[in-house]
């Protein structure tokens, strides 16, 4: 049944929202595979389509173009009669050898009379054929787009979940690559090839990003942080005793409980991390 594996994988992003599973690989390429022959399809039906649509047009135009010539022939026919019949008339009540100005007109209004009655009735004619094409394609067009919808209605819920399931990998990772400057063994066996390829380059250009810039450039992207530092200094209150401790730039800090201390984020984000500190502001 289509869209079942997407569902599964759709279940399992949900259930995992609070901690980061293993990469489902074999869900999917499942997946994948399904959408390409779902696309395959599409484009199958698609094609089939054109070929019997064509091939009604050409068997509605025939039949057309027959009915057409036979109802010229029959009216041509018609006409001749009806025009010798008042030929001889007109002949039998006038002098054979004197030739009137009605007797030159004739033939040339009567000529243009059919040349007018011949457009109006083509233009007709041609709504016509148009009118039993859309008739005899109706059946067909509704049943493709049946069948179309059944095809492309699960490939297109398929692309959406396994680009909600990604883009929700990839906001894990790149907390992971804040809290870390190095790749945990843990954290990469939960990955695959190409996720730990977007968690180097994005570390590496995160790293970039802040070492251009001369104030923050000596911040630790690795000290725990899953979100991008927004100040170089901070507030922090000191939850258990740590004595003094010397910071980067070689100045002395003496960290006792319960005492506020305006600091450089870097000096102090361990000890943040490891709850000897509590950042307040």
């Amino acid at each position: 049944m289509y869209g079942e594996e997407a569902s599964k994988l759709a279940r399992e992003a949900k259930r995992t929202v609070d901690h980061f599973p293993p990469y489902n690989d074999p869900l999917v390429r499942s997946i994948t595979r399904e959408i390409r022959h779902l696309h395959e399809a599409c484009q199958s039906l698609i094609v089939d389509y054109n070929l019997q649509r064509r091939q009604v047009e050409a068997d509605v135009e025939r039949r057309w173009q027959q009915q057409q010539h036979g109802g010229s022939v029959s009216q041509s026919s018609q006409s001749s009669a009806l025009a010798a019949s008042s030929s001889t008339t007109r002949v039998e009540a006038t002098d054979p050898n004197h030739t009137t100005l009605d007797m030159l007109e004739e033939y040339p209004s009567s000529n243009r009379s059919a040349a007018a009655h011949s457009t109006t009735s083509t233009h007709t004619s041609r709504m016509g054929l148009q009118a039993q094409i859309q008739e005899a394609l109706r059946p067909m067009t509704e049943v493709f787009w049946t069948k179309y919808l059944v095809h492309m209605t699960p490939l297109q819920r398929n692309k959406r979940i396994l680009m909600a399931y990604h883009y929700q990998r990839i906001e894990k990772i790149k907390e992971l690559a804040w809290a870390f400057n190095t790749l945990p063994e843990s954290s990469r066996r939960l990955l695959s090839p190409d996720e730990i390829v977007f968690f180097n380059e994005y570390e590496k250009q995160c790293r970039n990003m802040y070492s251009s810039q001369g104030a923050i450039g000596d911040i630790d992207l690795g000290l725990g942080m899953i979100s991008p530092p927004k100040e170089v200094f901070i507030t922090v209150r000191v939850i258990k005793d740590c004595g003094d401790i010397v910071t980067e730039s070689g100045a002395t800090l003496s960290l006792k409980k319960n005492s506020e201390h305006f600091v450089k984020r870097g000096d102090v984000e361990r000890l943040i991390t490891q709850g000897y500190l509590l950042h307040v502001a």
